[in-house]
């Protein structure tokens, strides 16, 4: 999730997604395809992830991850001075589950479900 959020967020398009995400989600993450950040030069962000509950057995090839992931801000500046929006979109910060595949032995995210927005503490 840290390198998804630092590919989308600093457009580091060298990492290596494909290590942690399987090509089908990758080909359909909205983030990723439709960045909504890439007209902003993002100088500063915070990424907080908490894992709420993990379970797999051994012998299965899916597992779900319910995390809280949370920017609760991103520092940036327009990268032309005559862009319209001045302030980057707020992340969606919320309880997400993530859908885990065993493919050759490793775990990889297949998919990220939004589950609710985080309480305000």
């Amino acid at each position: 999730m840290t390198q998804r959020a630092a590919a989308i967020l600093e457009e580091q398009k060298n990492v290596s997604l494909n290590k942690f995400f399987t090509s089908s989600y990758l080909s359909s993450d909205p983030l990723l395809n439709n960045n909504q950040y890439e007209n902003f030069i993002i100088q500063d962000y915070n990424l907080r992830l908490r894992i709420k509950w993990l379970w797999a057995w051994p012998w299965n090839d899916s597992a779900r991850v319910v995390v809280e992931e949370e920017i609760p801000k991103i520092v940036a500046k327009p990268k032309s001075d005559d862009q319209e929006v001045k302030i980057p979109p707020p992340w969606q910060n919320g309880e997400k589950v993530i859908l885990l595949q065993k493919r050759a032995g490793l775990w990889k995210i297949d998919g990220i479900i939004f589950k609710a927005p985080l309480k305000m503490k």
